[in-house]
């Protein structure tokens, strides 16, 4: 994508996704411009009511999967978006403590939250807003 694109790209991820999202970051941050995870819970320790099954299932996403290196610093700048009404993630391992990542709150619930017109009025923001020093727009 960011061949065709002639550039970096933005990666954005949704719950897991947004766990696969980071880790694509910090394997190819030349490529990604920025993150944005909704719901994602990539801040350890993290509780989740399905922490047992992401455990039993990381080491089949690829050999050596350092799950714990997806909560460190990206390289580049990230938007957390989270819900402390959440239900299935806990709000506080989504949200970035990082030097250039920025969260923001919304209400709903885990299973629907891409529907909630304020997601997407934030995910579209982010994505016609500059970035400084990004020559790539």
């Amino acid at each position: 994508m960011a061949e065709r694109r002639g550039g970096p790209i933005t990666v954005i991820g949704v719950s897991l996704g947004g766990l696969l999202a980071r880790d694509l970051a910090f394997d190819h941050p030349d490529l990604v411009r920025q993150v944005i995870t909704v719901a994602s819970p990539f801040r350890l320790p993290t509780t989740t009511n399905i922490e047992l099954l992401f455990h039993l299932v990381a080491h089949r996403y690829v050999d050596g999967f350092d799950y714990q290196r997806l909560g460190g610093p990206l390289p580049m700048p990230s938007l957390a978006i989270y819900t402390r009404e959440d239900g299935i993630v806990s709000w506080e391992s989504c949200r970035s403590d990082e030097p250039l990542g920025q969260n923001a709150e919304v209400a709903g619930r885990h299973m629907v939250i891409c529907r909630y017109p304020e997601v997407l009025r934030l995910v579209s923001a982010r994505l016609a807003a500059p970035i400084a020093g990004d020559q790539s727009r």
